[in-house]
């Protein structure tokens, strides 16, 4: 239960920083959640959108790229939306891979004991997220990261 309640506009800290975001896209969008009933389970994305000379919030969420990182759980059920079906490697981890016409996602499993997937609706050259993904630098252990709502 929330004792209080502030708002402001502090920095949210993040298992992960990106570098090599094109300068064309702008954060749109900033989701952090965790589990109050599973201990260390947690969920973290940064939306970016290319920058809209309208403003027109409509419009920056028609096509976006979207960097999330997740703890890793080793899922072995297929029913289960964490389970782990890797169709490649990339950078020596098991990794999923697909989309076509510049839409991608990948989903790079146990970097660290975290996840990193990151969703691309045709904003990066064909092959972005595998290029992108290097630039993802996690903070150290990021198996034991906490959101900063974690008190």
């Amino acid at each position: 239960m929330a004792r209080a309640l502030r708002f402001g506009d502090d920095p949210i800290p993040m298992p992960a920083t990106v570098a090599g975001v094109p300068a064309t896209l702008q954060v749109i969008a900033v989701d952090v959640q965790e589990s109050l009933d599973e201990p260390k389970v947690w969920y973290a994305s940064t939306t970016w959108s290319p920058k809209s000379i309208s403003g027109d919030p409509g419009q920056q969420r028609a096509r976006t790229m979207t960097v999330s990182i997740s703890r890793y759980r080793n899922i072995t059920d297929p029913a289960d939306n964490e389970y782990v079906d890797p169709n490649t490697t990339v950078g020596g981890h098991p990794a999923r891979f697909g989309g076509q016409n510049g839409f991608e996602s990948l989903t790079v499993y146990d970097v660290n004991g975290a996840n990193v997937t990151i969703d691309d609706s045709a904003l990066l050259p064909t092959g972005g997220t595998r290029a992108l993904f290097p630039a993802v630098t996690l903070v150290a252990e990021p198996a034991n990261w906490h959101t900063h709502l974690h008190r």
